[in-house]
């Protein structure tokens, strides 16, 4: 009996991967990157944004006017011709007419319309370029 008959190579087995596993692997892989994406996006984003007391602290040019002894306007200094309304004073039909405008479900979603999002994105895709 020759010597290279009495030992039996041991291999470990060969694991062949199932297609579920595949696809498992593929939607954690696809998962993670997204995420990724997602994180690095809103970060990149999010660079320049003012920080929150800047924004509470932000005071916009008015109009300074000048009185004469009688309460008479005698003049104006602006850069911006702004006039401050306080938003109880601002009719609720202005309101209703601009959130209308701008987005007509703005009382059905938390603060993001996802509906919204897609149907601008597929409207976008369908027309080739932005058109929402």
């Amino acid at each position: 009996m020759p010597f290279s008959d009495r030992f039996v190579e041991l291999r470990a087995p060969v694991r062949r991967w199932h297609w579920w596993q595949i696809a498992l692997a593929a939607a954690g892989l696809m998962t993670v990157l997204g995420g990724a994406s997602g994180g690095g996006l809103i970060w990149h984003f999010s660079r320049d944004l003012p920080d929150l007391q800047a924004i509470d602290e932000h005071r916009p040019n008015v109009v300074s006017r000048v009185y004469a002894d009688d309460r008479q306007v005698i003049g104006q200094f602006y850069i911006e011709r702004r006039f401050l309304t306080p938003l109880r004073d601002i009719p609720d039909s202005l309101v209703q007419a601009v959130i209308s405008v701008e987005d007509a479900r703005f009382f059905e979603h938390p603060g993001l319309d996802v509906i919204g999002i897609f149907r601008a994105a597929w409207t976008n895709f369908r027309r080739g370029g932005r058109v929402e």
